[in-house]
Parts: structure tokens; sequence; C-alpha cells
């Protein structure tokens, strides 16, 4: 989010066991299996099934307890039921009886750390937690907006399930301007895990998340931070999807103690909620508890089911939810301008943002964000008929124009001589080159540019791409320019 201090950014669901499909119906529908006759994994894969997709409680805890009984045959996979046990009678609201369940974990399964620890969260308080309210795939668009209501930015949260054989995890995306990560959680306690940032500011910090241990990469840094902690500890970028977890009600307060890694401290996040009020954004009308925090940050979080966040109020600026949807993360998007018309597909997880500075009548300028990288792509299209004569003459003469505009927003700005070509945009005559850029933090920067005279306008593309990522971005930049057309 913001360094005031913390730094909020953000980037999982539930895993379907596709080996379950083969199974009978009697089977299914039966949780009375005789632990003799099957392996104590079957067991559990019945139980996971039958909580997780059948959402039959009942009978998951029942395939639990014979896990357990067997417990003998794998120990980490006796922990495991247990745990999914107790957390079961949390969602049964029998407090008391998942106490005592965790409890028995930690005490009969003493050196399987991973659960043990995952229980003492529970037994420390993370029973607050409710189910999480999204869905695999969930994308949160917000626009970004100065006191006046001008837009300046935008952002994307996002949340997907991990693959895998192993425990349940999410992972949290966050990207806006220039900053992304990811955040992988346990997908019941919300424990951190591992979490990337990329940063213009930062750099490139890695952190890991083991029991009583955080262990803290910085890239270019040969040695790691390491910080001691005790009980649990929730990961700043997390933290704003974690609140949608919480039971909030009027009257609520609590602290969560937060890692922030480019602050290398835990740090504590007051909140006290108040509501419900009705705030207006750009993606509708909701009903909202107001959620304050001490550090000058006000939340507003939807009070029906899905919790969205739907606003938040900094000093200077405010973000305010835009859109809400579903990604599977293949599929490309596409984007429509509302003045030209003109149209471009992007890769799925793209955030983009149009500037409202120009005149919407005249000119339209879109600025396209990289989903794994920081890097990103400026498309502008104008009327020729806005472009002095001296600069529309050729090609090469409105390419040379544009370069020495772009290149007053970077050190040492130079265009590689060799790398000018012939191109087309939507079918019409364009030409292209690239530069070598220095941008803040003295990072370099690959600039690629393509530019063209399409039926009555010029269109320009200019991206930017961190030296290390070119051989990733290059063909998303190619690809953005190839899919262009004008109306």
């Amino acid at each position: 989010m913001k360094n005031l201090p913390l730094v909020f950014r953000f980037w999982g669901g539930p895993q379907t066991l596709a080996a379950l499909l083969a199974l009978s119906v009697t089977l299914m529908a039966t949780p009375r299996v005789v632990a003799s006759d099957a392996k104590a994994s079957e067991l559990m894969e019945q139980g996971v099934y039958s909580e997780e997709t059948k959402g039959d409680l009942d009978a998951a805890m029942q395939y639990y307890r014979q896990v357990v009984a067997e417990a003998d045959a794998g120990q980490a996979l006796g922990a495991q039921a247990q745990f999914r046990l107790a957390v079961c009678l949390e969602k049964k609201k029998d407090q008391a009886a998942a106490k005592a369940a965790f409890e028995k974990l930690v005490h009969d399964f003493p050196k399987q750390r991973e659960w043990v620890d995952r229980a003492n969260d529970h037994l420390a308080g993370g029973s607050d937690l409710l189910p999480v309210p999204w869905v695999d795939g969930e994308e949160q668009t917000y626009d970004v907006k100065l006191p006046s209501g001008v837009k300046i930015s935008a952002l994307r949260y996002s949340v997907a399930a991990v693959p895998g054989d192993g425990p349940r995890t999410w992972s949290f995306g966050y990207r806006m301007g220039s900053q992304l990560s990811w955040t992988e959680v346990d997908a019941v306690s919300l424990k951190p895990i591992h979490s990337l940032i990329k940063s213009m500011d930062y750099g490139e910090i890695d952190t890991t998340f083991a029991a009583g241990r955080i262990v803290l990469r910085t890239k270019g840094k040969n040695e790691p931070f390491e910080k001691e902690i005790s009980g649990r500890v929730f990961e700043n970028d997390s933290v704003l999807q974690l609140i949608r977890c919480l039971p909030l009600a009027a009257g609520y307060r609590t602290t969560l103690p937060v890692f922030s890694s480019p602050v290398h401290d835990v740090l504590p996040l007051k909140l006290k909620v108040s509501g419900p009020e009705k705030v207006q954004v750009p993606a509708g009308t909701f009903d909202c508890f107001k959620v304050e925090m001490n550090i000058k940050q006000t939340c507003w979080y939807s009070a029906d089911a899905h919790r969205y966040l739907v606003k938040i109020q900094f000093p200077r600026d405010s973000w305010e939810l835009a859109s809400v949807t579903r990604s599977d993360g293949k599929e490309r998007v596409l984007y429509r301008d509302p003045v030209f018309g003109f149209t471009f597909t992007a890769p799925a997880g793209t955030v983009w943002f149009r500037s409202e500075a120009a005149d919407d009548t005249r000119t339209s300028s879109i600025v396209v964000f990289d989903p794994d990288s920081l890097a990103w792509v400026g498309v502008q299209e104008r009327s020729l008929h806005d472009v002095d004569a001296a600069k529309r003459v050729s090609l090469r003469a409105f390419a040379n124009y544009q370069i020495g505009e772009l290149a007053k927003a970077w050190k040492s700005f130079a265009v590689r001589p060799g790398s000018w070509a012939e191109v087309t945009v939507s079918g019409c005559p364009a030409v292209s080159c690239v530069a070598d850029a220095v941008g803040v933090v003295n990072s370099r920067r690959i600039v690629p540019m393509v530019f063209a005279f399409v039926g009555e306008h010029s269109v320009a593309f200019e991206g930017a791409s961190p030296e290390e990522d070119l051989a990733a971005y290059q063909p998303r930049f190619d690809a953005i320019v190839a899919s262009f057309k004008d109306k």
C-alpha cells in the first residue's frame, strides 16, 4: 500500500482433487469406511473432498478421525488430519471442541512442527478468522484519485490458488505503477509462507517465513536479513485481504502483528471498526464497514458476504473500487478506447490506466502495466491535424520528434543506431527502434518504440522494461503492437 510506515501491496482457492471424481457415488456418500480397507492417504482424500467439495463437515470429520487413529502409519498425515478435524469444529462454531482438538495436535504430534505451529496460531487467536470470502481467480481493480477527483493511476489486487500436492495456499498479487508483489499464505490461517516484492524504490525483496524465523533476501546484497519471531505474524502484503476474513462489526477492535519487508520489522496494526455506512465508488454503491487504522489510513469494506475492499483514504489520495472480475490467468484481455475506438489486447492480469489529463476529444493516452514485471507500454493516438506539419512530413520525422519528447523523462537516453526497422501497425507502414536509458535509482531500462500513421491519426507505442526482464517482455510488447486495430 503505502510506506506510512507499512507498505501494503498484494497477489490462491480450494484445490479440486481430480482423482476423487472416479469414486463411485456410493463411496462419496458413505463416510463409514473401515480403516483396514483403505490407506490413510485415501481416507484423507475422502475427508478433504467431503469438506471442501461437498461441504459435508460431519462426513469429513469421520474420515479425519479414522486417519488420526491410523497415525502410526504416517505421523505427518495424522497431524494434518487432526488439524483439519479442529478446523471443521471451528466451522461448526464449536469453539471449545476446536480448542481441545488443536491442543491434542500439539500434545500428540510434537515433532510435526508445521502442523503444531499452525495449531498454535489458532490457539493464539487465529481462530478469529472467518472462512475466506473470495473465489479463485478474483481480481479487483481500483482507480487512484486525488482529492479533486482526478484519476491519476490504477491498480489491481488478485487472489489465486497455488497448485500443488502440499497444504493448500493462496497467492495474493498486487500491481501499481513501479511496484508489484506476490504473497503466498496458508489457506486456513492466512499465515505467510513466502513473499516477493519488485519495486523501483526498494529493488527486489524475497522473504521466507519459517517456524519462529523470517529470512529476507534483497537482490544485490550477499547477506540475508534474519529476524526471530514468536507467535503469529502476518505479512504486510496480505493484510488488506486478511481484513476481509475478520468478524467485522461496529465496535470491533483488534491489533495485528504485521511484518513489513521494506521496513524489516514487525509493527502493530491497530484496527477500529464502525458502520455500516454507504460508500459510492465507480463499481457501485455499497453498505460498508469503516475500518480506521493507526497508520493514517481508513478503509471501507462491503458489509455483504464478499467483504470487498471498496475504498481506501490516504492523506493525499484515495483508491476506489472500479471493478471485480474473475480470471483464469490465461485469456488475453481486450481494451477498447472510448474516444477513438481503437482496440488492442494484452496478457491476462494486465493493469491499464487511461490518462485524464489529456484533451479527451483529441488525444488518447493509455499506460499498460505488465502483470509479471516492472515493464510497461504506453499507447498514444492523436489526430494528425494536431501534429505540426514539419513533424509529420515523414514517419521518421514524427518518430524523431516523439523520441525527443520521451528522452526528457529519462537519464542517459540513447537510441541504438542499428535498431531502426520498418514494420506495420493495423496494416499501415510504421517504424520501430530501441533505446537504452537509465531510470530511477539508476536502474537500466530498455525502451522499445513503434510509430505509425493510421488513417488520419498518429499512433505511438513507447515501452520500458528492466534489462533483466527484456526476454519475457519483448514478445508481450510486440503482441500488443500486432493486436492494435483502428476502428
